[in-house]
């Protein structure tokens, strides 16, 4: 795993430009990436339980991963392929920690730095108050994964989240981890597991 560290309150400008566009926007597009950094508890999504807890396989989009088996799952909503969310754990726990997986053609092979580098525009321009961390790259299963540490703020929330940006065959697959920032060290091992446990299937 190689890590780089791409923030600092001093060089804040210089990081968030610093990002190569190899991939115009219009070839590769996940359209609801933000929602899926800063889910609230208030929804409407409709849930999908496996049949074995926690197991998911997503057909069309020809990836699967496995999820903590109490945590609830709910696709094909607000342009995600997935997303589950951990249970409340205290009265007045008001957001849920999440991972979330959102999928796209390529209309030609990409790296996964070509992957992450295409979605980081729209994240400068509508995450409030976007502060990339640290960058590396990683295995996950027998593909080359690239990811991306950040904060964002949401109301009074300082959210944290790892984005990893995987390619496949003929699809693209970004995969979020984001909880509020206290919480983060909580929900690593959680996070880590279920990253682990991504395959890509076409």
């Amino acid at each position: 795993m190689t890590v780089t560290s791409i923030y600092s309150k001093k060089t804040a400008k210089v990081a968030l430009t610093s990002f190569s566009l190899p991939v115009p926007r219009s070839s590769l597009l996940f359209p609801i990436c933000l929602f899926a950094a800063s889910f609230l508890v208030a929804s409407s999504l409709s849930s999908c339980q496996p049949r074995e807890p926690g197991k998911y396989v997503n057909r069309k989009n020809e990836f699967a991963i496995t999820f903590p088996k109490n945590w609830e799952i709910k696709e094909e909503e607000l342009g995600l392929s997935v997303i589950a969310l951990s249970p409340l754990e205290f009265s007045g726990d008001d957001f849920r920690e999440n991972v979330s997986v959102a999928a796209s053609e390529m209309t030609r092979p990409l790296t996964a730095d070509d992957v992450l580098d295409a979605n980081i525009p729209s994240m400068i321009n509508m995450v409030t108050e976007f502060k990339p961390d640290t960058r590396g790259h990683q295995k996950i299963g027998d593909k080359d994964a690239a990811w991306l540490t950040y904060s964002q703020r949401q109301g009074r929330k300082t959210l944290a989240t790892t984005l990893y940006a995987v390619p496949g065959r003929t699809h693209a697959y970004l995969i979020y981890c984001t909880a509020e920032t206290e919480a983060a060290p909580r929900f690593k091992d959680a996070f880590e597991k279920t990253i682990a446990s991504f395959k890509v299937l076409e």
